[in-house]
């Protein structure tokens, strides 16, 4: 039976290689699942990342929004709002102007700055025509006015000539 017992020292040998070849494979997996794995929380980790910037940035694009809105409803309203003139200004867009037909050194125009006025600048083609169009109408309005006012000059003194000439004839007639 000695016999038998006396390759014992080979087989537990190879009985130990085989077991060796068969971890190999096992490590290999073990490794693979646990790179797997840790890709996965890695993953993971990025997306919760990624889902909580998006937030951020979805709330800032709401607030945002919501402001501009706002801006937007409140630029219509100033808009809408009818501004008026002061009694002999014309209105051009949100601009008052006042067409001045007095001559004056640029000391006392630049004096219209204390009544919280001021000169004018056209920077515009529209603007232009608008200030053209005012300067027409209101100087029409005014050869209008001067030539009314000689109408009831040319009036005023034909009764004059006539009441003179009664005035005459009863004088004589005395």
């Amino acid at each position: 039976m000695e016999e038998i017992y006396a390759n014992i020292d080979d087989v537990q040998t190879l009985s130990s290689k085989s077991s060796t070849i068969q971890e190999g494979p096992r490590r290999l997996l073990r490794a693979s699942v646990l790179g797997l794995g840790l890709l996965s929380v890695l993953l993971l980790a990025g997306l919760i990342g990624l889902a909580v910037h998006h937030h951020d940035v979805t709330e800032e694009r709401d607030r945002l929004k919501a402001s501009l809105t706002g801006e937007v409803y409140r630029l219509q309203r100033l808009m809408n709002k009818t501004k008026t003139c002061p009694e002999g200004w014309s209105k051009f867009g949100c601009s008052c102007y006042l067409l001045s037909t007095e001559k004056a050194s640029w000391e006392q125009i630049r004096d219209c700055t204390a009544s919280g006025a001021d000169l004018g600048i056209v920077d515009s083609f529209e603007e232009q025509t608008e200030r053209l169009q005012a300067s027409d109408q209101q100087l029409s309005s005014m050869t209008e006015e001067r030539d009314r006012l000689k109408a009831n000059l040319t009036e005023k003194t034909r009764e004059v000539y006539r009441l003179q000439s009664l005035s005459k004839q009863s004088y004589s007639t005395l």
